[in-house]
């Protein structure tokens, strides 16, 4: 049996799945309930790597946690997609509203 390299420990689909739910605050609980599985089965494949046996459970909770399918399993995007822009990550939030004038300057070393 081949033994496991950091790399493939840290880079198998619970890991992402660890990460997403971390950034959320989403409990095991809860994706348990999406899945309609158990928080142990939920708990491996984060801890694991375990494989899902329910893809569809699998995309369900993709789209509830609204990334993609594929990235969540293979790490990778569908082909002809890319990364989410911004505006499809983060909302907009006006912090000024008003007239401004904004002056951005290039910081060149002094020479000596």
């Amino acid at each position: 049996m081949k033994k496991k390299t950091k790399k493939e420990k840290v880079d198998h689909w619970g890991a992402r799945l660890k990460s997403i739910l971390t950034e959320k605050h989403i409990p095991l609980r809860e994706v348990a309930r999406i899945c309609n599985t158990s928080p142990s089965v939920v708990s491996g494949w984060i801890n694991k790597g375990n494989s899902p046996t329910d893809l569809m459970a699998i995309k369900i909770l993709a789209d509830e946690l609204e990334v993609s399918f594929s990235w969540l399993l293979t790490g990778s995007y569908d082909k002809g997609t890319e990364a989410p822009s911004l505006t499809e990550v983060f909302e907009e939030q006006t912090w000024f509203d008003g007239y401004a004038r904004i002056r951005i300057d290039k910081l060149i070393p002094k020479k000596k």
